[in-house]
């Protein structure tokens, strides 16, 4: 696993610098003396609530990891799905967030899983994700307000529909067309071998979707189901925690609202260049909630709100993959020493 601990360390000082900066922004921009009397009022108990929503969604999250490999003949343990969920999530720290595939790899590798099939289930996992989206937009369209269309929030939902229709679409081209017609099509977009090497490696990833949707196809079928109604679940739990954390706050937002926001917010930061999308999540999460949340307990909002989703599951993550990599560590030079 090419994970060093020097290139986490890194990633954390650098993740802390811009969480550090863009909190003191948010709150500078937000805290006021109304503020402080607001905060007379809080409901703790539905700070509780919302701890205990977070922890759901992660005990999903690993369990649907389970199903999924159990599709191609593999149950993990819950350990082992719980270092590939949370340690991913730590090492969106990592630039792009590339660094939790490797983990995720050698983390299924260990537990039998080859390379095929462990790049097999990431892929799937990915993907259902990805459709769970078009099952909640309805409730857009069915129970959001007129006002729910306008401004930041109504920009972005509408962007959502398109970029998910338009990806579907594709979607649905990609896995319909053959392969090599694929890379001729888009041979002639690539007129240099930096630009036909990208070409291969993006029908290499069509590839490796088919082989999975194959795998699942031929030995899991029901576990897909299953995997797909835990995703389900889960993502209603992450979509559902903002509207206990709203409670808590002595506030009463729209439910359906609320939930609608926080899926727009998923979807629009789902890859950020930031460290944890740190900085450009806090923006964002100020711009979206201030339809619902007012300006003196904003800040506050978002700051107890990206504690509780990524930063409880990154200090989760951060212990497992810290112990995880010391573990590989004292391995190599045990079997360096027997040599």
């Amino acid at each position: 696993m090419e994970i060093k601990r020097q290139t986490i360390t890194r990633a954390l000082r650098i993740f802390f610098g811009i969480t550090v900066l863009s909190i003191t922004v948010v709150l500078g921009l937000t805290f006021r003396g109304e503020t402080l009397r607001a905060l007379k009022y809080l409901k703790p108990a539905y700070f509780g609530i919302t701890l205990l929503v977070i922890l759901a969604y992660l005990y999903f999250e690993c369990l649907r990891l389970q199903i999924l490999a159990s599709g191609l003949g593999k149950w993990i343990s819950f350990r082992s799905s719980a270092e590939f969920t949370l340690g991913g999530i730590f090492l969106t720290i990592t630039p792009l967030g590339i660094g939790g595939l490797p983990l995720q790899l050698y983390v299924l590798n260990r537990e039998g899983m080859g390379i095929g099939r462990g790049t097999s289930v990431i892929i799937m996992r990915a993907v259902i994700t990805f459709l769970i989206v078009p099952f909640f937009l309805p409730f857009v369209f069915i129970y959001s307000q007129e006002s729910f269309w306008h401004g930041l929030v109504g920009g972005l939902i509408k962007y959502v529909i398109i970029l998910v229709t338009a990806l579907i679409i594709l979607g649905l081209l990609v896995t319909l067309r053959p392969p090599h017609r694929i890379r001729k099509f888009l041979y002639k977009f690539a007129k240099s071998d930096r630009g036909r090497n990208w070409v291969d490696k993006i029908v290499q990833e069509i590839i490796h979707l088919k082989e999975a949707i194959k795998d699942y196809g031929r030995h899991g079928k029901l576990r897909l189901l299953w995997a797909f109604l835990l995703t389900f679940v889960a993502r209603g739990l992450y979509f559902f925690f903002p509207y206990t954390l709203l409670r808590g706050l002595n506030l009463d937002p729209p439910l359906i609202q609320t939930m609608m926001i926080q899926m727009v917010y998923s979807c629009v930061l789902l890859y950020m260049p930031t460290p944890g999308a740190s900085g450009i999540a806090e923006a964002a999460g100020m711009g979206l909630y201030s339809a619902i949340c007012p300006k003196h307990l904003l800040g506050v909002f978002v700051l107890l709100w990206r504690f509780f989703s990524p930063y409880i599951a990154m200090m989760m993550g951060a212990f497992l993959v810290l112990r995880l990599v010391s573990g590989i560590g004292k391995n190599n030079k045990n079997t360096t020493a027997q040599h």
